[in-house]
């Protein structure tokens, strides 16, 4: 999830016991453990495709969050003097462990068992940033302040509020699958999406042999929704050709459902891979698109990446 989501996570889980228990000193813990994973934000220095092959890679898996979570606690107990490093270390692992918790819930997926492994994990059941999780934190972090003897009652209850809506989500989301199964029988595999806003609502896309199908269906609603479709492009030279591009090569490392498409340039071919898992959000230019340009004879000529 965002930046923003997980720093309002560490402060109401600092709330619920922890900070009357150890004082501030658990509050900055679990602030920075709460945060620290996405430290990979820094791989965007060496370019775009980079910060795509990393990012939720390292610092999510399970070994990068135990030694962050040890790095954590020994600064915080050298420059606080605190006595005794395990409960820091704890407190830091509790925090780096439900940061990489919320990513996986998302769509984008996390490396959970990097470096054993470079499977992404994801439920497709929250949006990245969710708007119905800012309004529960913002107005239970209010709360906490504004009744401090009841700030334990508050964040418990927040948390509880939280993993609710999350079986809501799921909930909804085993819907929407089991609906794309009975109304496109015989499929390849079956992608629901989450909304930002409305949790009954998704972004749909089956895989057929030779089709994609893409739409938005609302598991409320008796019509559920038209899926378009996609033809899959033929296997060309071309095509075959651009995956050895770099900025190619690791977003099909990335993406679960790849759809390309060829146009032809001055200087050869412009191959564009698209993962439609994401081809809702931006309908126009080239946002969360991998793209090379191919010679005639088949040479690369230049590659590139686009969130």
């Amino acid at each position: 999830m965002d930046p923003l989501t997980h720093t309002l996570t560490g402060a109401v889980l600092s709330a619920a016991g922890f900070k009357q228990k150890m004082g501030n000193i658990a509050t900055v813990t679990l602030l920075a453990a709460s945060i620290a994973p996405d430290i990979d934000y820094a791989a965007r220095l060496w370019g775009r495709e980079i910060f795509l092959k990393y990012h939720r890679g390292p610092t999510h898996s399970i070994i990068g969050i135990v030694i962050i979570s040890l790095i954590i606690a020994l600064i915080v107990r050298y420059f606080t003097s605190y006595p005794r490093l395990m409960p820091l270390f704890m407190l830091s692992l509790l925090g780096t462990s439900v940061h990489v918790l919320m990513d996986i819930t998302t769509a984008y997926g996390t490396k959970v068992f990097y470096p054993f492994s470079d499977r992404w994990y994801a439920w497709d059941v929250v949006f990245i940033i969710d708007l119905w999780m800012y309004v529960v934190l913002f107005s239970g972090l209010l709360m906490i302040w504004r009744f401090k003897n009841l700030s334990i009652t508050i964040a418990s209850a927040v948390l509880i509020l939280i993993i609710l809506y999350w079986g809501v989500r799921l909930v909804s989301h085993t819907k929407a699958i089991d609906t794309l199964i009975r109304e496109y029988p015989a499929s390849v595999s079956y992608g629901a999406f989450p909304n930002p806003a409305n949790p009954f609502r998704w972004h749909a896309v089956v895989e057929k042999d030779n089709v994609f199908l893409k739409g938005n269906i609302d598991v409320l609603l008796p019509e559920r929704g038209i899926l378009s479709a996609l033809k899959k492009s033929d296997t060309t030279e071309i095509i075959d050709a651009s995956k050895e591009a770099r900025a190619v090569n690791i977003f099909l490392g990335f993406a679960r459902y790849p759809y390309v498409t060829t146009e032809k340039t001055e200087d050869g071919f412009a191959v564009r891979w698209k993962d439609l898992r994401f081809d809702y959000l931006i309908s126009k230019g080239r946002h969360f698109t991998a793209e090379a340009v191919v010679s005639d004879d088949g040479r690369i000529l230049r590659d590139g990446f686009w969130f």
